[in-house]
């Protein structure tokens, strides 16, 4: 288990405290005595403070990174939060469903809505996406602009489970007098097609995005157009 810094930080000075209660009463004649307690002193008016000052330092840079990995607009993990935990869900070996997912058309709900409007699109999808990510055990991440990456692992109802999250991610939005019409694009690629490098997954993911965005712009309940083939998908079962 590892040790809290603060912790240790904490009884460190406790003890020098005893330590100096004890010396009250003690003859300062002995040099050991003498050495110890000018160490001691160090410790408690130098070596202590400064190392709360770099733990305080330390906080502040922990709580920036942690902000720094955090999309302020979804809640969602960044590009770079969202790569590190996709490589640990694939450095554990079975075989993954990468997509990658575009909000339809966000430039123009800015434009005839409002940007408040796409935002509340934005967050809309992102909250689709993780419902039906974490249960499966995947992970959400906003990669840039009106872009989503997921990853999750390709279980046996994998093609089921992508026709639910396209009618989840149609559905409209409340929003002030009148609701959002929605939807996005999917694009999805499976470690059993070759290269299972978390780049190479992407890029497959965000070509077959592009091609659903193509063929079925303006369409509702539209096929599983972006996904591979149904042999690869019932080899990732």
């Amino acid at each position: 288990m590892a040790l809290d810094p603060n912790a240790v930080t904490t009884l460190t000075d406790q003890r020098l405290a005893a330590y100096r209660t004890t010396w009250t009463t003690e003859d300062d004649s002995s040099s050991q005595t003498r050495a110890a307690r000018q160490l001691h002193q160090t410790v408690h008016e130098q070596l202590l403070p400064l190392t709360r000052r770099l733990l305080a330092e330390r906080a502040t840079l922990l709580a920036r990174l942690d902000t720094a990995r955090t999309d302020p607009a979804t809640g969602l993990p960044t590009r770079h939060a969202f790569t590190d935990a996709a490589q640990q869900l694939l450095d554990q070996g079975g075989n993954c469903a990468v997509l990658f997912a575009d909000l339809d058309d966000l430039k123009a709900l800015n434009d005839t809505r409002s940007h408040s409007a796409g935002d509340c699109a934005l967050r809309t999808i992102a909250d689709r996406l993780t419902s039906w990510a974490l249960p499966l055990g995947g992970v959400v991440g906003r990669l840039h602009g009106d872009e989503f990456a997921l990853i999750v692992p390709a279980g046996p109802d994998l093609e089921n489970h992508i026709t639910q999250l396209r009618a989840d991610l149609q559905q409209t939005v409340p929003y002030e007098d009148a609701p959002l019409r929605i939807s996005a694009s999917l694009g999805v690629a499976l470690t059993t097609e070759g290269d299972r490098t978390l780049s190479a997954l992407l890029d497959r993911a965000d070509h077959r995005m592009y091609q659903d965005k193509g063929q079925n712009r303006g369409r509702r309940g539209r096929p599983l157009a972006a996904l591979p083939q149904d042999d690869a998908l019932h080899t990732a079962a």
